[in-house]
């Protein structure tokens, strides 16, 4: 019988099954001995898995300054985390960590000063609560939540804070505790801060990869929470969560995932856009009513300083800034409609280079082709971004050029004729032509 050393069990049974069984011949019975073996060698391998784990338990159970004093670098420590994360993929593991002690010494990493370890930490973390109600459980009654969120809103280091991120997602999903937690400690005013300061960070000629990554989880993420609580959304736009989608370098983003979140962000958002801008309307139409009777009440034209009237201007001032956010935007995305119509015309590496022998899918430059899938799913996102944006304007039009009417302007209705603009610019987009963005459309 084939002796095997430690840690060499899983691989002894894969050549002792390869040895007696190759598929050409009749499955033969096995002896007792060879049972008793293999259950042997079965048993070994989880025990060796448990008793691993055990060990870096009991090693992170010493504070970082110790093990760095014994000798311990904070790469070997970083390895020590990563092989923890290979073993808490099974749900199994997952769950036993907090028995073995090792969930307390790993969520300490979570505050280590180094940036490595706390991102290490965090992925592992990541790792034991994805879809596990258990692991979710353990780590909120050990404060980890919170531990995280403190990282998402101040950690220096991008990755980690990415990172973060990732971990609070996987925590707060299908976990109506730990989304409630998130919405009280951060909510979507600190995921929308998050978001702009993130991307004003970098321009549109230069994304880093941390960044990158970062935005993208945080654009997830705040999906997920608006779509959770969707009463949320009109206090995403009162904090300035429009204003940060639509910057350059988020809404042109280099990055395709990115720009896909994005628009998914917006599409989200248009109901509450559509119902916002009514609101709006109607509060300036009745803010400048208000203005004008008490001007004629007083018989004086001259606005007082920092009176409704000197507000209104700011008010007029800000407003125009947003439009032309929003018109700056529709550039943005009708460039990409274009480019993307574009690509969708033109012959594709294998048709065109089929009698020249050239590999499907690469263009002559060598670069891979996008897929025609996820191309056409990004124009989707863009045709019907643009609708809402669309559709956000026509509302605020009717009510700045209706006066007192803008009090009956529906969000819905303001929607509707957005989608109905959309869907005339839909069928050009449709038949290659390029069209130039929609301005101001005034009252219909």
């Amino acid at each position: 019988m084939q002796n095997l050393g430690p840690g060499s069990n899983l691989e002894g049974i894969l050549k002792w099954s390869l040895t007696h069984s190759d598929g050409t011949g009749p499955a033969r019975q096995i002896t007792e001995e060879e049972r008793q073996w293999f259950n042997q060698a079965v048993q070994s391998a989880v025990v060796d898995v448990v008793q691993r784990m055990k060990e870096i338990g009991m090693l992170m159970g010493v504070t970082e300054e110790g093990l760095l004093a014994q000798g311990v670098t904070v790469e070997e420590m970083a390895g020590m985390l990563e092989e923890l994360q290979e073993h808490v993929e099974s749900i199994d593991m997952a769950n036993d960590l907090k028995a073995i002690g090792g969930l307390e010494p790993l969520l300490r990493f979570l505050r280590s000063p180094h940036a490595v370890l706390r991102a290490r930490a965090a992925e592992v973390v990541t790792t034991m609560v994805q879809n596990n109600e258990r692991g979710q459980r353990s780590v909120m009654e050990a404060g980890g939540h919170l531990t995280l969120m403190n990282m998402v809103m101040h950690d220096a280091d991008v990755t980690a804070k990415a990172k973060a991120v990732g971990a609070i997602s996987s925590l707060v999903r299908h976990n109506p505790e730990g989304l409630a937690s998130l919405r009280a400690v951060i909510g979507i005013k600190g995921l929308t801060s998050l978001i702009f300061t993130t991307a004003s960070k970098f321009s549109l000629n230069s994304e880093s990869d941390a960044s990158t990554r970062l935005l993208l989880k945080a654009l997830h993420l705040t999906l997920y929470c608006l779509q959770q609580c969707p009463l949320d959304r009109p206090l995403a736009l009162s904090s300035g969560l429009l204003t940060s989608l639509l910057q350059p370098a988020v809404v042109g983003s280099r990055d395709g995932d990115t720009r896909l979140a994005v628009l998914r962000l917006l599409q989200d958002l248009a109901p509450a856009m559509a119902t916002t801008a009514a609101a709006t309307a109607a509060a300036t139409a009745a803010t400048q009513a208000s203005d004008a009777g008490g001007a004629a009440s007083e018989g004086s034209p001259v606005a007082v300083a920092g009176g409704p009237s000197s507000q209104g201007v700011g008010s007029e001032a800000a407003g125009s800034s947003k439009e032309d956010q929003v018109l700056e935007a529709e550039a943005v995305i009708q460039a990409r409609i274009d480019e993307i119509t574009a690509l969708q015309k033109r012959p594709s590496s294998g048709e065109s280079s089929g009698a020249s022998g050239g590999e499907a899918g690469v263009d002559a430059g060598g670069v891979a082709e996008p897929d025609s899938g996820d191309l056409q799913e990004e124009l989707d996102a863009l045709l019907a971004t643009r609708r809402a944006l669309i559709g956000r304007r026509i509302a605020a039009a009717r009510g700045e050029s209706g006066g007192g009417e803008a009090l009956g302007v529906d969000g819905a209705e303001g929607a509707a004729g957005g989608a109905a603009a959309g869907a005339g610019e839909a069928g050009g987009v449709g038949g290659g032509t390029s069209q130039q963005p929609l301005m101001f459309l005034g009252a219909p």
